[in-house]
């Protein structure tokens, strides 16, 4: 699932180009792992336990999501 749509869909971020200038800005985290390139896909080996993802937006923001 590509990382940009993530954050949209969970309203971590307000646009595509929003969650690009977050990640280019260094504050997009998923399972404490810093995300660099907005190109990133959130794939079943960076999902904790199989299923749970952790995204963060800065240091207050967080959003936990469930796949499956």
């Amino acid at each position: 699932y590509p990382i940009l749509d993530a954050l949209v869909d969970s309203g971590l971020a307000s646009s595509k180009g929003d969650a690009r200038r977050a990640i280019k800005g260094g504050a997009i985290n998923l399972n404490n792992l810093r995300i660099e390139a907005d190109s990133f896909a959130i794939a079943k080996e960076h999902l904790l336990h199989d299923r749970l993802a952790v995204l963060r937006h800065g240091k207050k923001k967080y959003c936990l999501g469930r796949v499956g």
